[in-house]
């Protein structure tokens, strides 16, 4: 083959696996609702995906420990965690990213979950802590992900 035609091949495989990610069986419920009452000893972090045309999934782990269920495109879930420095991670074709977050008691925390796309269809997931004032206002349009 010679190299368009590898790069167009590549192309069509990565839009064929974009898709594919985005119909595979997702369950998300309501818009976006704050946790009212935090459980004593615990805070919350709030773990969200924008919307995109071309939607994605991939699991998200809690120091070391994968959470259910993964995170969609468009949907969010709670994740209640115990005080002090908690890793969330992503794993997602061979490519991660990490943060740690110092968790205080009844404290909010928002993780903003995406993929940056490379070169040929290369896919790697991106995980960031945001303000809650940003944050709030970009959650407000995600559903919860009902549990698997």
């Amino acid at each position: 083959m010679t190299t368009p035609q590898l790069f167009i091949r590549n192309i069509v495989i990565g839009a064929f696996l974009i898709l594919s990610l985005n119909l595979s069986g997702q369950k998300m419920t309501t818009l976006f609702q704050e946790v009212k009452e935090i459980p004593k000893g615990k805070g919350v972090v709030y773990v969200y995906s924008l919307k995109v045309k071309h939607g994605y999934s991939f699991r998200v782990n809690a120091n070391g420990t994968p959470v259910k269920p993964a995170l969609y495109s468009g949907g969010y879930f709670v994740y209640y965690s115990s005080l002090g420095y908690l890793t969330l991670s992503t794993l997602k074709d061979g490519k991660k990213d990490s943060i740690q977050i110092g968790v205080r008691e009844g404290e909010p925390y928002f993780v903003e979950g995406s993929i940056k796309t490379g070169f040929v269809g290369t896919i790697t997931p991106v995980i960031e802590l945001v303000k809650p004032s940003t944050a709030r206002k970009r959650i407000a349009k995600c559903k919860l992900i009902a549990d698997e």
